[in-house]
């Protein structure tokens, strides 16, 4: 069978999960904490550190929760895998324990698992009518929509349009949160200063695209296989 024509295999694409976990819990941190709270992104050079309370965010470990599914099409092969995901959150300034049990009681809760679908829901809404990716860094801005009767969170505005893909909440589902504890954290002026850790479990889904060739038709050619082994013989 020749291959006579057919599909071109592309480059491997990779959807960015990371960044867009941390734009997730970024959104979930800043709905919960006091206004002026900073949230970042740790081991990122030249970032000062704020001047007021902030949090930290810090992705601990990733691994696969099931075997990967797979599904084909005739350009290309999609590998999708759940990962649990361990994220560290670091908190600091005066209130820093209290903002740490207010996360982590609200991460135990149905209001979380609501917030983050309704998060995924909407930018993919507004993204299909845009037809633009969407970021939820405007999104908190944004005025509340209003309350539907279908029971939509009546807090969840709806997002803004960037140009970054990477910058789109993922569809995270919170698996559970660790109990908060403190740590030993001296300043620069040799100070203590406040500091409480909180363990959040969570789930993501990666995925990863991979190029194959197909052939969309073939040309066949007959041989008469018994002429051939009595020619084969007789020689």
């Amino acid at each position: 069978m020749v291959e006579t024509s057919g599909n071109t295999a592309g480059a491997a694409v990779s959807e960015p999960v990371t960044s867009r976990l941390f734009v997730a819990l970024r959104a979930f941190c800043l709905k919960l904490l006091p206004r002026g709270t900073v949230v970042l992104q740790t081991r990122q050079n030249n970032t000062p550190v704020p001047d007021t309370s902030f949090v930290l965010l810090s992705i601990l470990s990733r691994h696969g929760l099931t075997t990967g599914a797979q599904h084909n099409t005739p350009l290309a092969v999609t590998l999708s895998m759940p990962e649990e995901f361990v994220v560290q959150v670091s908190l600091f300034g005066d209130a820093a324990a209290d903002n740490a049990r207010i996360l982590a009681t609200a991460f135990r809760s149905e209001w979380t698992c609501m917030f983050f679908d309704s998060l995924a829901q909407q930018t993919n809404m507004a993204e299909s009518q845009a037809g633009t990716p969407l970021s939820a860094g405007g999104w908190l801005q944004q005025t509340p929509p209003a309350v539907s009767s279908g029971g939509t969170l009546p807090d969840l505005p709806v997002p803004l349009a960037v140009p970054d893909a990477a910058q789109r909440p993922t569809r995270l589902v919170p698996l559970f949160a660790e109990e908060i504890r403190q740590l030993a954290f001296i300043n620069g002026e040799q100070q203590y200063e406040q500091h409480w850790v909180l363990t959040l479990h969570c789930q993501a889904t990666s995925s990863l695209t991979l190029p194959q060739t197909t052939a969309s038709s073939a040309s066949i050619t007959l041989a008469n296989t018994e002429a051939l082994s009595l020619r084969e013989i007789s020689v």
